[in-house]
């Protein structure tokens, strides 16, 4: 398990980034963005995230905890947090005021009563790229940033408003870090066999071989020899050991795409149940076209062409329909409606 600094932002000097001693986010580059400035915020007393945070290291302060690829943490971890409830309203709204006037304790449980909604989200970017628990510390940055911008008066779910400041974290970082294609070990070996007959070829003919040349050499076909000199050179092998003793290797530890989680369930359920109530208090016309816009209660998405012929309405008064909804609906912007469809 490693160690790692606690982080103090250098906006608020009283409030860290530190997780509480369930787990420890880290801040990955001490230079990173801020939240997500491109995506509209209006549930938080901020209108927009700061592009540009700074978290500074403290002198003095205590070394945390945070999880590490390749411990056993991290599922110890999941299924602590599986055991934890969810917060009702009234508990957000508890906490949030709490917070509000400075009170650490309930800063602290807001966050770990929300981390389970960091691990879904994270979820949805399995296979960029970047280890599972590189994107859960990521977008535990992101829930506190949520936490200490939060605001009550608003009328949103946190869960609801969360969101943009997870994802945006979770962006940033992938887009930060090197994306590796792996590869089963026999097509490493097979680029390293080509690597050597083009090596041998161009001290022989003086000049870079043509696939053809390559191809005939290896007496295998053109195309697929190819195929082989397209793939990245900084692709690793699934089968590449991870520890001296070759007893496990990067395919073992490459989490399933596939795979269900129970929690998701839970998290997805109870924001199209938010999305429904915030949508039935619209009038029934901006109900419906939002509804149909963004493929809620069974509905598929439409085009704004598609409502219009439906409705006998204008695409211009259909998109002012949407527009004006959509500004009663705050808390929800139109990313936000198309992650949960169905509902």
């Amino acid at each position: 398990m490693s160690l790692r600094r606690k982080q103090t932002d250098s906006h608020n000097p009283q409030k860290s980034t530190e997780l509480p001693a369930l787990v420890d986010g880290h801040a990955g580059d001490p230079n990173g963005n801020g939240g997500d400035a491109g995506r509209k915020t209006c549930e938080f007393s901020h209108t927009a995230p700061d592009p540009n945070p700074h978290f500074a290291d403290t002198q003095g302060t205590k070394d945390v905890l945070f999880l590490d690829s390749g411990t056993g943490v991290y599922d110890q971890w999941s299924r602590e947090l599986s055991k934890r409830p969810l917060l009702s309203r009234e508990d957000e709204v508890r906490l949030a005021k709490l917070v509000e006037a400075g009170d650490d304790d309930a800063r602290a449980r807001f966050i770990e009563s929300n981390l389970k909604l960091v691990v879904s989200i994270a979820k949805r970017y399995r296979g960029c790229g970047v280890p599972m628990e590189d994107l859960i510390q990521e977008g535990n940055l992101g829930l506190i940033k949520a936490v200490d911008r939060f605001d009550y008066r608003k009328g949103c779910r946190f869960s609801t408003c969360a969101v943009t400041w997870i994802e945006g974290q979770i962006r940033r970082s992938i887009a930060n870090l090197k994306h590796n294609i792996h590869l089963p070990l026999r097509v490493v070996a097979e680029l390293r066999k080509i690597n050597r007959v083009v090596d041998t070829l161009s001290h022989r003919l003086g000049r870079q071989p043509s696939a053809e040349e390559i191809a005939s050499t290896l007496e295998a076909p053109a195309e697929h020899v190819k195929d082989m000199l397209s793939l990245p050179a900084d692709a690793v092998s699934l089968d590449a050991a991870l520890d001296e003793d070759l007893d496990k290797f990067l395919g073992d530890v490459i989490e399933d795409a596939e795979a269900v989680f129970p929690d998701d369930a839970l998290l997805v359920e109870q924001n199209r149940r938010e999305i429904n109530e915030a949508v039935a208090k619209l009038p029934p016309r901006h109900q419906t076209v939002v509804r149909m816009r963004y493929g809620l209660g069974g509905e598929k998405e439409h085009t704004l062409e598609e409502i219009g012929q439906k409705l006998n309405l204008t695409r211009q008064r259909v998109w002012q329909i949407e527009t004006a909804a959509l500004k009663k609906i705050e808390c929800l912007d139109c990313d936000h409606l198309r992650q949960y469809p169905n509902n």
